[in-house]
């Protein structure tokens, strides 16, 4: 039988009882990212995603929904982050009372959650996406990566995207431009 000295018994419990309550308050807040503010990106590390997207003239509407949505500290974030980022001319192709729809203020929930489909925690490249068959996308819904020769697609069982960009590398994570917007499950 194994006998510990009282001393050294209380060391143990305060010392894995604090590390026992940091595990759970991390817990805690990992299952509300919304409550942790991102922590910017290190500019040494060059321009964030937003400001990469933002230098993208075919991403404007992509950056004016994000900025609506009010998620550029998201992409201004330390990350790393992946952003499939649909076209101008995907955006046109949405039923034009769908997409009005979702500039209203009183749809910015479902704003978010669409542009929120469109994020990935995690950096991955072109030549790393065809090994990754499903992921989470932040929102929390998973995408699917289809392979066919040299053409990646990316989306759910609903309908898939083509890639038709890849590798616009900024300091916080890539962003890979899409011809369709993702819709959530």
């Amino acid at each position: 039988m194994f006998f510990v000295n009282g001393a050294i018994m209380n060391r143990l419990k305060i010392k894995y009882g604090i590390a026992a309550a940091l595990l759970l308050a991390g817990g805690c807040c990992m299952q509300k990212p919304d409550s942790v503010k991102d922590t910017p990106a290190d500019p040494a590390l060059g321009p964030n995603l937003l400001d990469v997207a933002s230098s993208q003239p075919d991403l404007s509407t992509f950056v004016e929904l994000i900025k609506s949505a009010g998620l550029e500290d998201r992409l201004k974030g330390a990350g790393p982050y992946t952003v499939f980022a649909p076209t101008n001319a995907a955006f046109a192709k949405m039923p034009a009372a769908d997409f009005a729809n979702l500039k209203k203020p009183e749809n910015k929930a479902k704003l978010v959650e669409r542009l929120e489909y469109h994020i990935a925690k995690g950096n991955f490249t072109a030549k790393d996406l065809p090994s990754k068959v499903r992921f989470p996308s932040i929102m929390g819904d998973s995408l699917e990566i289809q392979a066919a020769g040299t053409t990646l697609k990316v989306g759910n069982d609903e309908a898939m995207s083509g890639i038709i960009k890849t590798d616009i590398h900024a300091g916080n994570g890539t962003i890979h431009v899409i011809d369709r917007v993702f819709e959530p499950d």
